[in-house]
């Protein structure tokens, strides 16, 4: 990543191209139509008759979100947080709340502002600007870091054409408990990676359902519909009651991008899962 700079601004814009206020708007309106279709699937309450063959039943792999964090490094202390999503798209959410992004094809670069204008950018050894510049350079360190040392969550997907896509999926915002690291895409996305067990939780409101990677590494979805008629596993219902506790916590924030909440931890050393 040395040797990488990002050349001129391409002349294609990107297709809607929010700006910060509908950015905002979106991100509210995902949290709560998210939270209704959680609460739905909470009221019907645990299966007790729960067990691995009902999962297998129940069980949706096409279902299964677009993309997903399969990596992260919490560097915030210093720079930002860093991730891979699953078709091998790797950025890191700044601490500025600027975001920068390189397509799996090694050469695309998007990079957005604080007021959510979206820039796109090619790899060439011409430079552009020290920000840009410096931000790559970053991300590069965060990327080494995150292949040298980091495992992969759940499976990986082919890489996405990023040409034909509207809107690159990036991480939105986040935030740590003593619990969990809380990653909100901008996509709807809700990702919840419990630090004790190592099991995540994935909610999508679009697709409507919840992917759960337990301590196996093992991912299976299953349909809010399908849970809201049939119960679900403790296991399960004891996450999906914490991401909504989240959710509510994340609707009290001054803001929905960036880091939503400082944590009390004061670690200096990099955080990774």
């Amino acid at each position: 990543m040395d040797n990488l700079r990002a050349h001129q601004r391409e002349e294609k814009p990107a297709q809607n191209n929010n700006n910060h206020m509908q950015s905002l708007e979106l991100a509210t309106m995902n949290l709560v139509d998210l939270k209704q279709q959680l609460t739905e699937v909470i009221g019907k309450g645990i299966n007790q008759q729960w067990d691995s063959n009902l999962e297998e039943e129940y069980n949706d792999p096409m279902s299964a979100p677009l993309v997903w964090i399969s990596k992260w490094v919490d560097y915030s202390d210093k720079y930002g947080l860093g991730y891979q999503l699953c078709n091998n798209t790797s950025g890191v959410l700044y601490n500025d709340s600027t975001r920068l992004l390189l397509a799996a094809d090694g050469e695309s670069l998007q990079y957005i502002d604080r007021e959510g204008k979206e820039f796109f950018y090619k790899i060439e050894n011409e430079h552009e600007t020290k920000d840009i510049q410096k931000k790559l350079t970053l991300l590069g360190h965060f990327m080494h870091y995150m292949t040298e040392h980091l495992l992969t969550t759940g499976r990986q997907k082919p890489p996405q054409d990023v040409d034909n896509l509207a809107r690159w999926p990036c991480l939105h915002s986040w935030f740590r408990t003593s619990s969990a690291i809380v990653l909100f895409l901008n996509n709807g996305t809700l990702q919840l990676n419990f630090f004790t067990d190592h099991t995540k939780v994935i909610l999508c409101p679009k697709i409507s359902a919840v992917s759960y990677i337990n301590q196996r590494r093992e991912m299976k979805t299953f349909t809010f519909e399908k849970l809201a008629k049939y119960g679900c596993s403790q296991e399960l219902m004891t996450r999906l009651n914490y991401a909504v506790s989240m959710i509510r916590r994340m609707q009290t924030a001054d803001s929905t991008v960036g880091r939503l909440f400082t944590d009390e931890r004061g670690e200096s050393e990099p955080k990774r899962y």
